[in-house]
């Protein structure tokens, strides 16, 4: 397979091929983040319309990002669209707001049980969506969108609190949602997978790991707001029949407040890696030490980001098999050591 801007892609896919096993080629994976020290201008966009649903916009900006980044070791060339975080909302009957930012969703004062909660093919902002992803894989190998699974969904409609009074008040009610839920994400990404795996064999998401297969990362971050027992009760049949219907995937865990489910990931025989992400304002890399060695020791991969400084101390002294550093550099020759780097500790 051929894919544009990244030259070393034999390497790269059986390094990947070889992480999703827990084996090592050498050395752990690594995506190391670099550009080519030109000084770029990057197209502006006038409003948040353009900024993620324009494709031609999306396509100089990419060109333009692309030819002025290195793609050494394992970083791939990908994009994954933010106006993907609108969907399956929309198909809840919900309008998405965009600015400049983000996208989301004004709480609905609208009752769970009326609204539409099942994919369809022909929804006007669905068919956008799936036009965009055709013309950004004329630029290179793109991301499937990133889709919000179904739990995070309602609430991110409903309100956190609101939500957090119907696993209460109305349990039945947020299960039968969360199935209905579950089917429309795996029909919208049995239709963008079909449409990225014509050009592109396997797939890759925002999490940029090219996996053989179906793959995605899974994430709730409404976990953080309630406990382990409701965690089992209302999130694990939504992981289990996610990650049963995928080859492979990674669970973005997000936030000290919802550390207290770990163990039970851990417990998850289809649940390939943890991406553990501390939050905003709190320690990183190597501070999470203890975390990293947890999972990695439990037998799942580990997706970690790691300051330049500390990737050494990383790759000799956690366990390296099921492995994968993230981080940023300055320069390639920058790059090039933090390979080498990785090479010696194999």
């Amino acid at each position: 397979m051929i894919v544009p801007y990244k030259d070393n892609w034999e390497e790269t896919e059986a390094r990947m091929r070889a992480w999703w096993e827990r084996k090592i080629i050498k050395r752990i994976p690594m995506a190391i983040h670099v550009g080519k020290g030109k000084k770029v201008n990057l197209p502006k966009a006038t409003d948040a319309e353009t900024l993620y649903c324009d494709g031609d916009f999306l396509k100089r900006e990419l060109k333009i990002r692309f030819d002025n980044s290195y793609f050494v070791a394992e970083t791939i060339p990908n994009y994954s669209f933010m106006f993907g975080y609108a969907f399956p909302g929309v198909f809840m009957g919900q309008t998405p707001v965009m600015d400049m930012k983000t996208v989301w969703f004004k709480h609905s004062e609208e009752l769970l049980e009326s609204m539409p909660l099942d994919f369809n093919t022909e929804n006007k902002l669905w068919r956008k969506l799936m036009k965009l992803e055709s013309e950004l894989l004329e630029v290179s190998m793109q991301g499937l969108p990133v889709f919000i699974q179904p739990m995070d969904v309602i609430s991110m409609i409903l309100g956190a609190e609101k939500t957090c009074f119907e696993l209460i008040e109305r349990p039945e009610l947020i299960k039968s949602c969360r199935d209905r839920l579950t089917v429309t994400f795996k029909k919208m990404y049995e239709e963008a997978y079909s449409l990225t795996a014509k050009k592109y064999d396997g797939s890759t998401c925002w999490l940029p790991v090219w996996s053989p297969g179906k793959y995605f990362p899974l994430q709730c971050d409404f976990s953080c707001m309630i406990s382990e027992d409701m965690f089992e009760e209302f999130v694990v049949p939504e992981l289990e029949d996610l990650t049963n219907f995928l080859d492979n995937s990674i669970y973005h865990l997000d936030g000290v407040n919802a550390l207290h489910h770990l163990p039970r990931l851990l417990k998850f025989k289809k649940i390939n890696a943890i991406q553990w992400v501390p939050g905003a304002g709190k320690p990183e890399g190597m501070y999470w030490k203890e975390v990293f060695k947890q999972i990695l020791e439990s037998g799942k991969g580990v997706y970690a980001s790691i300051p330049a400084g500390e990737v050494e101390e990383a790759v000799k002294t956690l366990p390296r098999e099921g492995l994968w550093i993230d981080t940023s550099v300055g320069t390639l020759e920058e790059a090039n050591e933090l390979i080498k780097i990785a090479e010696k500790y194999n």
